[in-house]
C-alpha cells in the first residue's frame, strides 16, 4: 500500500486460486477500474485499487508510473462459514470505523459482478451493512 518492499511467507488461504481467478475476470472486465491487485491472504481476497490509471501517464515510461503509483484496499471477500462468502467495504464513519459487511452469499461470482463494478465509484458508498438501513446520507 505504501510502496515498502516487504517480504512474507506464503500463507495458506481459505481462498482458493480458483476464486482469486473469478475474481480477477471480473476486474479484467471492468473497464474504468484501471490498475488494480488481487491478493490471497489467510483469511481474505483483497482488491487493492491503484490510485492513478495509467492511461493517466501515456507519456511516461512504465518504471516512472511504477514509482508513483500506490493501491489502497477498496473491497475484500471473507469466508464467514465454509459454505458461504461476504464482501466488505471500508468505512470511515467513526461509529462504524472499519470493513462492514455488504452481503454474504454462497455464489462468489454473483458478489462480485454486483459489487465490483462499484469499486471505483462513488456508489460504492451508497452500500450500506447487511441487514441495515441505509445510511449513505450521513455526514462524515
Amino acid at each position: 500500500e505504501d510502496g515498502r518492499v516487504a517480504l512474507r511467507k506464503i500463507v495458506k488461504s481459505v481462498f482458493s486460486k480458483n476464486d482469486k481467478d473469478v475474481i480477477d475476470c471480473l476486474m479484467k472486465n471492468h473497464k474504468t477500474a484501471g490498475d488494480y491487485l488481487i491478493d490471497l491472504e489467510k483469511d481474505a481476497l483483497m482488491i487493492y485499487l491503484g490510485r492513478f490509471k495509467k492511461e493517466e501517464f501515456d507519456w511516461m515510461n512504465a518504471e516512472h508510473y511504477n514509482q508513483l503509483q500506490s493501491y489502497i484496499p477498496k473491497l475484500r471477500f471473507i469466508k464467514p462459514g465454509d459454505d458461504s462468502y461476504a464482501i466488505q467495504r471500508f468505512c470511515h464513519i467513526s461509529s462504524s470505523y472499519g470493513w462492514i459487511t455488504l452481503e454474504t452469499s454462497k455464489n462468489l461470482e454473483s458478489l462480485g459482478k454486483k459489487y465490483c463494478y462499484h469499486i471505483d465509484k462513488e456508489s460504492l458508498l451508497d452500500f450500506w451493512m447487511e441487514n441495515e438501513e441505509d445510511r449513505s446520507n450521513l455526514s462524515v
